[in-house]
């Protein structure tokens, strides 16, 4: 339980107040104290304090009573760009940075194609100069915002509290490959997996009650996923939920190999996976007719269908969001093939449950993420 002390009220009451903004753009004190329940010397002492902020700015506007009666109030509405936060997304051998303000509307980003897929410690070291370059270019080109952190969204299962990563089947420190952050850089830096903060951005975006609870499943040269309940990540007990490249779906456990890779199934839908089976270039997206493209689908929703029909039941989630570079290529090919094995699982099925497999929102998913991570974590720095 909180020590109700002056500090944590005020820091309360602003983080009410500012919520506010946040959801209507434009307010009164009138509206606040209506809308929140407090008083109006508190009000206007929050207001004064957003002012000399510059998270707020008077406007020409002007309210009355709803009586017409009584005193005008000026209208105040909020600096979106008063703060804002950098959002770094690793999509296949695509980096991703962009600025994101207090709206989650990501105002600029630059994007650059890697050649390589990190695996050591030079390799790192040339991505991490990208990601601080951009950075970089970032704060110089909007002077006008107050940066508060960086988050970064990257591939490995994440330790966000001890800021180490796992891939490869190695545990890496942060600081240790991503050199350029590690020495008198300015800002803190937040970082999470993945899919994880690709997951947290479609809910963001989407900004929708019924997509609280979802399941990004992501399939490119890797496969992964993000769950998020009750508008959070869910992490598991190691990092690990999510990595659903490990899932195998059927176990003839009278004659398992003695290497269980074959079985993965990342290893049997992934991008580099496909183009020895099906012998096309997904990674160069060079076109393939729809009668290809229709025998990849079934091949792929065929192994991974299973899984999300199987959480379905588990976890009484209706929302399933398909992205990453395999899904890009096959389009609303591999959506049409989706509704249809559905549909016919729902026929067969005696407790049909509801479930809604749909493409990802928006291109910034991942940039938004990893962006409202570091808000998160930075939030207390507006509001104290």
């Amino acid at each position: 339980m909180h020590t109700y002390i002056p500090a944590y009220l005020r820091s309360k009451n602003r983080g009410v107040v500012l919520q506010l903004f946040i959801q209507h753009k434009v307010l009164s004190k009138a509206d606040i104290v209506k809308l929140s329940n407090l008083t109006f010397p508190t009000v206007t002492n929050v207001i004064t304090d957003f002012l000399e902020m510059g998270l707020v700015q008077k406007t020409d506007g002007v309210t009355t009573a709803e009586n017409g009666l009584g005193r005008k109030g000026v209208q105040l509405r909020l600096n979106e760009n008063a703060f804002s936060t950098i959002g770094i997304f690793f999509e296949g051998n695509y980096l991703h940075v962009g600025l994101m303000n207090l709206l989650h509307e990501v105002v600029d980003r630059i994007d650059y194609a890697l050649e390589i897929d990190p695996s050591t410690p030079e390799e790192y070291a040339v991505v991490s100069e990208h990601m601080t370059n951009a950075i970089d270019t970032l704060l110089q080109a909007h002077p006008e915002t107050q940066v508060l952190g960086v988050g970064v969204g990257m591939p490995g299962v994440v330790d966000a509290k001890n800021n180490t990563f796992r891939r490869w089947g190695r545990l890496y420190q942060f600081y240790d490959l991503y050199k350029t952050f590690s020495c008198d850089f300015p800002l803190p830096v937040f970082i999470e997996n993945d899919i994880n903060a690709a997951a947290l951005g479609e809910t963001i975006i989407r900004n929708d009650p019924n997509f609280s609870n979802l399941f990004f499943f992501s399939v490119g040269t890797g496969t992964g996923a993000g769950l998020i309940i009750n508008d959070r990540i869910w992490r598991g007990n190691a990092n690990y939920a999510g990595d659903v490249g490990m899932v195998m779906n059927q176990l003839d456990l009278s004659g398992l190999p003695e290497n269980l890779s074959a079985l993965r199934l990342n290893n049997q839908i992934n991008v580099s996976a496909l183009e020895k089976h099906f012998g096309v270039d997904i990674a160069h997206n060079t076109p393939c007719g729809a009668e290809k493209k229709h025998e990849i689908s079934e091949y792929v929703v065929q192994r991974f269908l299973p899984m999300l029909y199987n959480l379905n039941y588990i976890l009484d989630i209706t929302h399933y969001v398909l992205s990453g570079s395999l899904i890009d290529y096959l389009g609303d090919i591999v959506f049409d093939c989706v509704r249809e094995h559905i549909n016919y699982l729902h026929h067969l099925d005696m407790i049909p449950m509801q479930m809604d497999v749909v493409p990802s929102i928006h291109r910034n998913v991942g940039i938004v993420g990893a962006a409202d991570i570091a808000l998160s974590n930075r939030m207390s720095s507006i509001l104290n």
